[in-house]
C-alpha cells in the first residue's frame, strides 16, 4: 500500500495508514471502518492544500506538488 504512493514522506504516512486499516479490518471484520479512515485521510490532505492556498503558502516544491498546485489552480 505505502510503496505504491512513491513519495518518501507519503510512504511513511501511508504505511501507518495501511497498518491501522488492517487492524480495523481484523477487529471489525468489515471494510467500512478502513474505507472511512482512508476517506478521512484523503479529505485531510485536500483540506490542507486549500488552507495552504488560502494562506498564500507556496506548495509548488516539485515532483507531485506541481500536479497538485495545477489541480488547485483549476479549482479556483
Amino acid at each position: 500500500f505505502a510503496i505504491a504512493h512513491v513519495h518518501p514522506t507519503i510512504i511513511v504516512l501511508t504505511f501507518f495508514l495501511g497498518l491501522a486499516s488492517g487492524i480495523l479490518y481484523e477487529r471489525s471484520q468489515s471494510l467500512w471502518p478502513s474505507i472511512i479512515v482512508h476517506s478521512l485521510f484523503n479529505l485531510s490532505g485536500i483540506l490542507l492544500i486549500y488552507i495552504y492556498l488560502a494562506l498564500g503558502i507556496d506548495i509548488s516544491g516539485g515532483d507531485a506538488s506541481a500536479a497538485i498546485v495545477s489541480i488547485c489552480n483549476i479549482a479556483r
